[in-house]
């Protein structure tokens, strides 16, 4: 075997060395001058009050966390756990704002709390304290959540009153336990259910529940508005569901399930809405549990609250009962007559010669149904236009057009918010109904 050629060194191998060495060397001090370029960038913006601080937010400012509680004591815990959460996650500064929902007058106060911006975070917990929310421009963050699926307003009397079995036997000498009246599940929902009857109310105060079972139990009312719903985790409602399905007490009127609320922000907040925002929706589960929201879900169609709203107001205004100054509620009246005048916004048929159209006031949509004969007829009048096919092709345009509605009683059912006329029906025999233009803006 032949011997290999030994490998000779060359002279340059040194050179390649102190190469190689002279450009780490270059390499460190590049590294070393962008390292001190930034830590003098860094302490020269610090001096300005940049900060750097990995809890984002103006240390200065303090955002109010509104909340209107369920619960007791056990649901303000939950708030007071999101209100340090919040303090810990941010340099901004929160404070909590409870008010109890079983407190005197508080879905008023929660109200006006929104109305006057006093809350920057509002934990509504029902429909018409998000309505004002809405009303105020305040923005969606997150839906509230309910302690069983299914939240009910319950009319109830004991199971040996034999004088009322059903809800057509309540009348004019019936006691009935009522709330102050901004309550939604304990005034709204009852009278709205009794319309075309009429009752003496039992004005309670708070905790209303509380009190509205003690006075049926004691024998002060015949009868009590409660709250109704499987999986009620509160002592007292859990208490009062187990007595009806155990017989003690009969229910003779039942509501539509009742909206939990939202969690919104202040349409005052722009620059911090998105952090706080953030904040909210990545908070973790057992502080969202605690203050009783969750993520992920749409807002709820608060639709049918405005308009049961709007329609007991006119129902009680009408009748002329003050609930400060009488207990009889008459809403066996007929003549609950309403003037509107609003802006068409869609128009369809829902019949072989029946129009509905939905015209908008203020805040407010209502329905109108009339027969494709009147709405031609009404449409000749007020265009002046007597060619059938014109007339015809007019009244599947009618976006924009003003309609006047004079001396109508609306339907006693409200669909998705959208109060109804129907002048199709001999009900609507003394009212009018007037196109009077179309908007050419």
């Amino acid at each position: 075997m032949k011997n290999r050629p030994k490998i000779q060194k060359t002279e340059k191998e040194p050179a390649q060395k102190f190469s190689i060495s002279k450009r780490l060397l270059s390499f460190s001090m590049i590294v070393f001058v962008c390292l001190t370029v930034l830590v003098l960038i860094w302490f020269l913006l610090k001096s300005f009050g940049f900060n750097f601080n990995p809890k984002l937010g103006d240390s200065n400012k303090t955002f109010t966390v509104g909340a209107l509680v369920t619960g007791g004591e056990d649901g303000k815990k939950g708030y007071e756990e999101l209100e340090k959460y919040l303090n810990d996650s941010s340099q901004m500064k929160f404070k909590l704002d409870p008010i109890a929902i079983s407190k005197e007058n508080a879905l008023k106060q929660a109200k006006e709390k929104i109305e006057n911006a006093e809350w920057d975070i509002a934990f509504t917990s029902e429909p018409f304290t998000s309505i004002a929310a809405i009303n105020e421009g305040y923005f969606f963050v997150a839906r509230m959540t309910q302690d069983a699926p299914i939240i009910q307003s319950a009319v109830i009397v004991k199971n040996e009153n034999l004088t009322i079995k059903k809800v057509d036997d309540i009348n004019k000498t019936t006691k009935l336990a009522i709330s102050d009246p901004n309550n939604v599940a304990f005034y709204y929902m009852p009278i709205y259910d009794l319309y075309g009857r009429a009752f003496q109310g039992v004005p309670l105060p708070a905790p209303f529940l509380k009190n509205s079972v003690e006075a049926l139990e004691s024998g002060q009312v015949d009868a009590a508005v409660v709250l109704y719903g499987n999986g009620l985790k509160n002592e007292l409602t859990s208490n009062i569901v187990t007595k009806i399905n155990r017989g003690d007490y009969r229910v003779i009127s039942l509501s539509r399930p009742i909206l939990p609320g939202s969690v919104y922000i202040s349409p005052k907040l722009q620059e911090e809405r998105n952090f706080i925002e953030k904040l909210l929706l990545e908070a973790p589960n057992t502080i969202k549990e605690g203050a009783k929201y969750a993520t992920g879900k749409r807002e709820e169609d608060y639709g049918f609250f405005k308009g049961l709203q709007r329609r007991v107001d006119n129902v009680l205004d009408c009748s002329g009962t003050n609930p400060r100054t009488t207990n009889l509620y008459d809403l066996s009246v007929k003549n609950c007559q309403e003037n509107v005048e609003g802006i068409v916004s869609s128009v369809r048929q829902v019949e072989l010669n029946k129009i509905e159209l939905i015209v908008r006031s203020s805040s407010t949509e209502y329905g109108v149904l009339l027969s494709q004969n009147d709405l031609i007829e009404k449409l000749s009048k007020a265009f002046g236009l007597k060619n059938q096919r014109s007339l015809e092709a007019l009244y599947t345009n009618l976006d924009k057009m003003k309609i006047k509605i004079v001396n109508a009683m609306p339907k006693d059912d409200i669909k998705g918010g959208t109060i109804y006329f129907d002048f199709t029906d001999n009900a609507s025999k003394n009212a009018s109904l007037e196109i009077i233009k179309k908007d050419k803006a």
